[in-house]
């Protein structure tokens, strides 16, 4: 069972993320006109937090049962090794090979700064911590946003691929605990407990405590672990809360009422931990959607969700290139050019990622699988 509301939300959240990125660099009427509405368009780095939950929904959907069947005889045993090998490359297979393709391009961008400077833009290459030999064997190995630096490095919206990654990597071991988690009441305990945490996490560890938009080198494991793990609860709750006693009317106002509350949540400026349990509900909504109306996974959006990693991954080194092809000169855009400037970018981000996905990412997935059925068989 796929679920294609889902997909779709993803690549909405990508949409949202590169918008809110771009705010500032195409035009003064459009930077002054995101500013108008910063009080929510400000919290877009929710998008990502988005992204955590769901994953953690979506990878229970695939791995949790299996997890616990192959563990049925006791403790961790070769079955469930086997499994959890299974799962870890998987998920590299998913994430590195396009992670190392943009990586690579960020490589060849300071390189080209620093020998041919093709901008004539007032910009040193390998410059800092961000541009370091020390942070490109990190993001090789995508652990760079582990607190291991002081800034996010290279290609810098891969600190959420990192993040995920040590997600992942304990997946194995806190799929046992979301298993468990059968009685509602243990699920709602723990997902507070986890939220909570989170929330004094954010107040407390770090003296310049700010929004979690902040935490992606400092403190992004706490923000993705609590996001995932939440959103694995969610899915334990979609199990015991069978989609077939709902009917198509009941999902479709649930999926709508709910998504309204977190939107008008969102303009009230609610905090942005609640902000974040707010994605639950969503979520159980529209998975019992896609179970009640049997919908198949195409479509536009469900398309643009399909490639939202690459277009994550993409949109950063576009975005500098345009700032840099158009130094001294964007600001002075009007609305209308603007806007029409901003459309012909983000045609070009989906137009990359689409490429990225249909040639880096689909047969580097199709190699890495076949090489592990082909050695387990």
């Amino acid at each position: 069972m796929r679920f294609p509301t889902l997909t779709s939300f993803r690549g909405v959240a990508a949409l949202v993320v590169i918008a809110y990125h771009a705010r500032n660099f195409f035009g003064a009427p459009i930077e002054e006109f995101a500013l108008s509405i910063d009080a929510w368009f400000g919290k877009a780095y929710l998008a990502v937090d988005f992204f955590f939950v769901l994953s953690g929904f979506v990878i229970c959907h695939a791995y949790l049962n299996r997890f616990h069947e192959a563990g049925q005889a006791g403790a961790i045993d070769a079955s469930r090794g086997r499994v959890a090998k299974e799962f870890i490359l998987f998920r590299f297979a998913r994430m590195w090979p396009v992670h190392i393709f943009f990586l690579l391009i960020w490589l060849a961008d300071q390189t080209a700064l620093h020998f041919w400077n093709p901008f004539d833009v007032p910009r040193e290459a390998f410059k800092g911590e961000a541009y370091s030999l020390y942070s490109f064997i990190t993001n090789i190995f995508m652990v760079h946003a582990w607190d291991l630096h002081h800034s996010t490095s290279w290609n810098f919206p891969s600190w959420s691929v990192s993040s995920e990654w040590l997600a992942y990597l304990t997946f194995p071991i806190t799929s046992v605990l979301v298993y468990k988690a059968r009685h509602h009441i243990t699920r709602i305990l723990l997902a507070a407990a986890i939220l909570g945490g989170l929330y004094w996490f954010k107040g407390n560890f770090y003296d310049d405590a700010r929004a979690l938009g902040w935490f992606r080198f400092h403190g992004s494991w706490a923000r993705v672990l609590a996001s995932f793990l939440y959103g694995a609860l969610i899915y334990r709750t979609y199990l015991a809360a069978p989609w077939m006693s709902k009917t198509k009317g009941k999902t479709t106002f649930a999926l709508i009422a709910l998504s309204m509350i977190w939107c008008a949540a969102l303009f009230l400026q609610w905090d942005e931990v609640i902000m974040i349990a707010g994605f639950g509900p969503v979520l159980l909504a529209a998975a019992h959607f896609d179970e009640a109306h049997q919908r198949v996974e195409k479509g536009p959006l469900v398309y643009l969700g399909s490639i939202s990693l690459s277009t994550y991954l993409a949109h950063a080194i576009l975005l500098r290139w345009w700032i840099f092809a158009t130094w001294g000169e964007n600001q002075d855009l009007s609305m209308r050019q603007g806007v029409l400037a901003l459309l012909a970018w983000l045609a070009v981000v989906h137009f990359i990622a689409a490429g990225c996905h249909k040639y880096i990412e689909i047969p580097a997935q199709a190699r890495i699988r076949g090489w592990w059925r082909g050695r387990a068989g």
